[in-house]
Parts: C-alpha cells; sequence; structure tokens
C-alpha cells in the first residue's frame, strides 16, 4: 500500500473521538496538534505531488485507496449502526480536521486534492455530500455560533435534522455545555 495511503489512514485514526474536542475552547488547541503530530504526512504528500509528474492522475489514485480502505475497514463492522457511526466519526474527521490540514499545509495543491478525496469518499458512500473547509472557517464558526459541521455530517448521511444523533448533540449542548463556566 502506498505510504501517503498510511498516512491518510493514520491521520483518520488519530482522532479517536472527534466530537469530543469540536468545542470553541478545545477545537484551535486539538487541530494545532493534529497538525503537528502529522505534519510527516502532510509534508509528504506536499511533496509528493510536487514532484508528480500526473499530479491529478496521482491524486486521484491515492484518493481512490484511501476511500476503499476506509470502505473495507467499515465492512468488517457486522451491525450496521455501529458502520454508521464509524462514518459519522469519519466524515467529521475528513471535514474538521484532515481537509483543513491539507488545505493548510499545500496552499497550491491541498483543495484538489481535498475534492479528489471527496469525490472518491462519494463513490464508496454515495449518502455522504463532503465540501473541503479551512481551518479558519471552522474555527470563524464558533464565534458565529455555527453547528453546521455536525448538521452537514448528518446531511450527508441522509438524516433528518431530527435524527438521533443530533438531537443527542443538542441535548449534550442545551443541558451539559450551556451550564459550564466557560
Amino acid at each position: 500500500m502506498d505510504k501517503n495511503v498510511i498516512g491518510l489512514l493514520q491521520m483518520m485514526h488519530f482522532i479517536e473521538d472527534p466530537i469530543k474536542n469540536f468545542k470553541k475552547n478545545t477545537y484551535e488547541g486539538m487541530f494545532r496538534d493534529f497538525e503537528e503530530t502529522q505534519e510527516e504526512v502532510l509534508n509528504n504528500l506536499k511533496q509528493f505531488f510536487l514532484e508528480a509528474e500526473a499530479k491529478e492522475k496521482a491524486m486521484e489514485e491515492i484518493a481512490e485507496q484511501f476511500a476503499s480502505q476506509v470502505a473495507e475497514e467499515l465492512g468488517t463492522f457486522t451491525k450496521k449502526r455501529k458502520q454508521e457511526q464509524k462514518l459519522t466519526d469519519y466524515n467529521m474527521t475528513l471535514v474538521t480536521y484532515v481537509f483543513p490540514a491539507i488545505l493548510d499545509k499545500d496552499k497550491e495543491n491541498g483543495m484538489a486534492f481535498a475534492n479528489q478525496i471527496v469525490c472518491s469518499w462519494k463513490k464508496y458512500f454515495p449518502k455522504t455530500d463532503l465540501k473541503p473547509v479551512s481551518f479558519e472557517t471552522i474555527n470563524a464558526g464558533f464565534k458565529q455560533r455555527y453547528c453546521y459541521i455536525t448538521t452537514a455530517v448528518c446531511e450527508s448521511l441522509g438524516k433528518s435534522d431530527e435524527c438521533y444523533e443530533l438531537n443527542l448533540l443538542r441535548d449534550y449542548r442545551d443541558h451539559y455545555l450551556y451550564y459550564q463556566p466557560n
């Protein structure tokens, strides 16, 4: 397996619970830690695309292998509910950590590669509709009190606005986070 694909899979597994630190007070620190620990993977990808003769083809192949490996991993879950929960975590990790890190590290090729991942991801997970977004955009959303990432992930899975996941997160926000001093 290509070392870049292995690196992307490593990035997906670095964040065990992507929702846990997706809060105004913790996201930036967690994202910076993610970027720092994944710096070698991000640099390898950037260098690979700089040196590739057929850059678009290289991006397509890596994205395809990556999505295929994730689909294979999700296929090992025997319960559909567990598989869906893990896919939701992966979608959240992609949108809030992997895409922003790729966009931050490689200004020249990052968006094209992130979009190629989205295309391959959609092929294996047709109910998803992810879009690459920068760290700055996400972090600015906290100041404006957006909840769009979680909603977008649930919508990409074809879940309604009243689905279990969104109601659980709203309950957490309204009955726990709201009462925290910070």
